[in-house]
């Protein structure tokens, strides 16, 4: 027998000997592999399934048997409207890796998301030959993810419909969320702000009383108000910043015409009290509901002799100033029935205990808290 036949030959036999090593090893491995393995044959139509482990029988429902021979896409069942799909399709055209999850259907017809890793096989010359699919359950993934979604649509919903605005900040004070509430209040729609810096938002700074409430807020962790005038827009705003961990959150409430409203009645009790204070006729403040006497007028003082400090806090009664009680009571009720009452003449007992004879006209007025 030639030498060099006899060498060739026992190294294609330890050449042999290894390849079914290594095969017994992957197929061992395979086997004990905890995610499901599914390989199949590129070099055939349709990409025949020639292969699958335990675990993927165990995923599925199916047994090998009902699984070699047919392509993967069974699993989908009627369900093929998935964006899956489409990057499957893209990434087996450029023979490359990709990862997608897939709405599956087990045997029992028991839907469960399947991310699926498809990693194409080359031989020694560079030819495809095989796919190789890594298919795991993430069911609870898909559904914590589908719940956490709605639940973020329900909240944006609410949030949409509170005439108060929502602004949310990240930590570099860029606008995550903005409701149409706070972008109505710089004529803009909530498209125009998000993602946009925190200027944008009512023409802000950090150095503004809102832009300082905001930045205490993310710094001490507190719950922070301000009252503050938006010259930009003009108008008058009443913000409360809400930290979190990735970023501050705002509510804002246009309140420019409630502060007009106060600025005026402010006004009008500013230009009463002078006339209060400076009126020629006797003036006293009286509560409806118990008729203690809340104020007197100088002049009033003058007539009845009785200090200011007689006056608060006492009734009629108590200081024996009517002199006629059946004539008070009706007085009294005409006021509570007409709402007002007009040049009644009745007699006053004074401070000296003099008896005046005097004209009262009274009208309800509203004070200020």
């Amino acid at each position: 027998m030639n030498p060099i036949s006899t060498i060739k030959q026992e190294e294609f036999v330890d050449t042999q000997s290894t390849h079914a090593a290594d095969l017994h090893l992957l197929t061992q491995t395979l086997a004990s592999c905890s995610v499901g393995v599914v390989i199949s044959d590129a070099r055939q139509p349709d990409c025949p399934i020639i292969y699958v482990n335990p675990a993927f029988e165990q995923l599925s429902g199916y047994q090998a048997q009902e699984i070699l021979g047919r392509n993967c896409r069974f699993l989908q069942g009627h369900d093929r409207d998935q964006a899956g799909r489409e990057e499957i399709r893209q990434a087996i055209a450029l023979q490359k890796n990709v990862t997608v999850t897939l709405r599956n259907y087990r045997q029992d017809g028991s839907l469960f998301y399947n991310e699926l890793t498809l990693s194409p096989i080359f031989d020694a010359s560079g030819i495809l030959t095989h796919y190789a699919g890594f298919q795991k359950d993430v069911t609870e993934r898909e559904q914590a993810l589908h719940e956490q979604a709605q639940l973020q649509q329900t909240l944006s919903s609410t949030l949409e419909r509170v005439t108060d605005g929502v602004v949310s900040f990240d930590l570099d004070w860029n606008i995550r969320y903005v409701n149409a509430a706070a972008a109505a209040i710089v004529n803009k729609q909530p498209s125009e702000l998000r993602g946009q810096h925190l200027p944008e938002l009512f023409s802000l700074d950090l150095h503004s009383p809102i832009g300082q409430a905001l930045q205490r807020a993310g710094a001490t962790g507190l719950v922070q108000r301000e009252l503050s005038y938006a010259p930009t827009v003009e108008r008058w705003l009443e913000a409360t910043a809400y930290p979190a961990k990735d970023g501050v959150s705002l509510f804002v409430r246009d309140v420019t015409q409630q502060h007009h409203a106060q600025a005026q009645q402010l006004a009008s009790e500013e230009r009463f009290s002078r006339v209060f204070e400076a009126a020629p006729i006797g003036i006293v403040i009286t509560r409806l509901s118990d008729e203690c006497y809340l104020d007197a007028n100088p002049e009033f003082l003058r007539q009845s002799g009785y200090s200011r400090e007689d006056i608060i806090g006492s009734t009629g009664p108590e200081l024996d100033f009517w002199v006629d009680p059946v004539q008070q009571a009706e007085i009294w009720r005409t006021l509570r029935e007409q709402g007002k009452l007009y040049n009644h003449e009745v007699q006053f007992r004074l401070r000296s205990g003099k008896v005046a004879d005097t004209t009262v006209s009274m009208v309800p007025i509203m004070l200020g808290q």
